[in-house]
C-alpha cells in the first residue's frame, strides 16, 4: 500500500480532469496532498444497521466521496433515528450486500 503523493498519479489525475475540464489545460500544480481514506470493495459506503450488533449503525466507506455524501447521509440518518424508519438507500448499501453477492462497482471512479 502507498502512504504518498507519486507523479504518476499526479500525471494520471491531470488527464481524467483535461477529458472533463479542458479549460483548466493552463494550470499549473504548485502541490498536492496525499493520505488515506476508507474504501469498500466496490467503492461503495457501508450505510445501515449491522445485523451482528444490536443497535448499531455504520455510515462509513465513502472512500473520496464522503465530502460530498456526508450532508445528506447524515440527514437521513438523523431522520431515521428519530423516526424509526429506515432509508431505502441505506437497505441498498448495507455491510450484509457482500454476503448476498450484491455489490456494484462505481462505475465513474477517476484515478
Amino acid at each position: 500500500m502507498e502512504s504518498g503523493s507519486s507523479f504518476r498519479f499526479l500525471q494520471r489525475m491531470s488527464r481524467s480532469v483535461l477529458r472533463l475540464l479542458p479549460g483548466l489545460g493552463g494550470l499549473k500544480v504548485l502541490r498536492q496532498w496525499a493520505g488515506y481514506y476508507d474504501e469498500t470493495p466496490d467503492g461503495q459506503p457501508i450505510l445501515g444497521r449491522v445485523e451482528a450488533v444490536d443497535g448499531f449503525i455504520q455510515l462509513n466507506g465513502f472512500g473520496g466521496h464522503g465530502m460530498m455524501m456526508a450532508p445528506v447521509v447524515g440527514k437521513l440518518a438523523a431522520e431515521w433515528i428519530l423516526r424509526k424508519s429506515e432509508p431505502e438507500i441505506f437497505r441498498r448499501y448495507d455491510l450484509c450486500r457482500f454476503t448476498r453477492g450484491e455489490c456494484q462497482r462505481e462505475s465513474f471512479v477517476i484515478g
